[in-house]
């Protein structure tokens, strides 16, 4: 069964039936004046854009048999643009979800924290761009993929020191101006490098990653885009091979064991 509405003129508090599986996309677009909704059990599938510009929305449950939340679903189709539940305050996402997709919170400004379930595995880009109200993230599990800027224009991400920036066993992004010559060491326990971690940074010229639990598998290739011509990735004995030229890793690096 799919859920559609023809008319936006909608309770403030609304519990969609028990049975319902799909949330189509776009569902409550502009519906300004819903502040609550429950989400049964039974749903399985929540589309892209469902609360496009549903500002009055306050709190949000993703039920259990969701395995994915869905490009844009509480914000507009770009951060910045309008249209995001700007009084969303809380979100729990239960047990099944595995990806939080592209901008899927972007401009929840009235959110001020968030608890990613050990299912997840994948954040998408700029899922949390602007939520500018964020102090507080907590990983339960790894979350092995987390897409650039998926954090940025928050307050967690303003407060973290200059350098490399870590969200739970991620090594998220680096952070500040980085100097001429710079080398970076990855700490042991992560298992991903995020998308974009180090694009720009011009002045790396050395990675040692001391990590044993990352693999290639771990990366996406822009990584290291805009990196230094000529470089060294020294990397923990056990790790797999990380050949040049893929993996992110430019054609002009080395690639050595420690």
């Amino acid at each position: 069964m799919m859920v559609y509405l023809n008319s936006k003129k909608i309770p403030n508090k609304l519990i969609l039936k028990e049975g319902t599986v799909t949330v189509a996309d776009g569902l409550f677009n502009f519906c300004t004046n819903l502040t609550d909704i429950t989400i049964p059990n039974s749903v399985r599938s929540i589309g892209e854009y469902v609360f496009f510009w549903s500002e009055g929305l306050k709190s949000i449950t993703i039920p259990e048999a969701v395995t994915e939340i869905g490009k844009s679903t509480f914000s507009s189709f770009c951060p910045g643009a309008g249209g995001g539940c700007t009084s969303l305050e809380s979100i729990t996402i239960l047990g099944a979800v595995t990806k939080i997709g592209t901008y899927a919170f972007a401009d929840c400004t009235s959110l001020k924290s968030v608890t990613i379930p050990e299912s997840v595995t994948e954040i998408g880009y700029g899922a949390f761009k602007g939520c500018t109200s964020l102090t507080s993230i907590v990983f339960q599990g790894k979350a092995p993929s987390i897409g650039e800027d998926a954090f940025s224009e928050t307050p967690w991400y303003s407060n973290q020191a200059d350098g490399l920036v870590y969200v739970g066993k991620v090594a998220y992004k680096y952070k500040g101006t980085m100097p001429s010559g710079t080398q970076i060491t990855i700490k042991d326990g992560i298992v991903s490098i995020g998308e974009g971690a180090f694009s720009g940074c011009t002045g790396l010229t050395e990675i040692t990653c001391l990590a044993t639990d990352i693999s290639a598998d771990g990366c996406v290739n822009n990584w290291l885009d805009d990196v230094a011509d000529e470089g060294t990735f020294t990397k923990a004995v056990d790790m797999e091979d990380w050949p040049t030229g893929t993996s992110g890793i430019p054609s002009g690096w080395t690639v050595q064991n420690q």
